[in-house]
């Protein structure tokens, strides 16, 4: 990845979920070829990705125990990975985003809504962005003021036409 004035104003890494491999752009972030080396980089991206078992959650007509949750920041202090549970810890200023994929190829699971508490994020920085095929990945900025703690939030997400909800945890370290 080059390092010139216009990557540093984005951070962009890599999605794979779903058979799909794609650079993201979160705006606002940096980061270079060796991100702790450099002096500016500013926030490290958490990705949120969910496996979803499609077929069970429509016969079940509920996400419990159909959902297996993971995000990038194991190592951060983040717990109730693969499970519905999740709490990713967050840090001020970081970019996360948030993809599911079904664990059944032949089913469609997307997120169609993200919804997270307003006060720990930068104004206006939650939105998704929808690429081929209808796959839509959400993003938001961890607002620089957010204060420490442990908050609750809602994903939406549409398996097969049906719109079923759950919810994750943040918590700002």
């Amino acid at each position: 990845m080059e390092t010139d004035a216009t990557n540093l104003e984005r951070r962009q890494f890599l999605v794979v979920t779903a058979g799909v491999l794609g650079t993201l752009t979160l705006p606002g972030c940096i980061l270079t070829d060796d991100a702790q080396a450099s002096p500016t980089a500013v926030a490290t991206p958490k990705t949120i990705m969910g496996g979803i078992d499609v077929a069970q959650a429509l016969a079940d007509r509920s996400l419990v125990n159909n959902q297996y949750w993971f995000d990038t920041n194991a190592a951060g202090g983040s717990t109730g990975l693969g499970t519905g549970a999740l709490k990713t810890v967050v840090h001020q200023g970081d970019s996360v985003a948030w993809v599911v994929s079904g664990l059944e190829v032949e089913t469609l699971v997307d997120v169609t809504a993200v919804s997270v508490p307003a006060q720990i994020l930068e104004a206006n920085s939650l939105h998704g962005t929808t690429y081929g095929y209808g796959y839509t990945v959400w993003s938001a900025q961890i607002a620089a003021n957010a204060a420490s703690g442990d908050y609750s939030y809602q994903v939406t997400l549409n398996l097969e036409n049906k719109p079923m909800t759950t919810t994750l945890h943040l918590t700002v370290a």
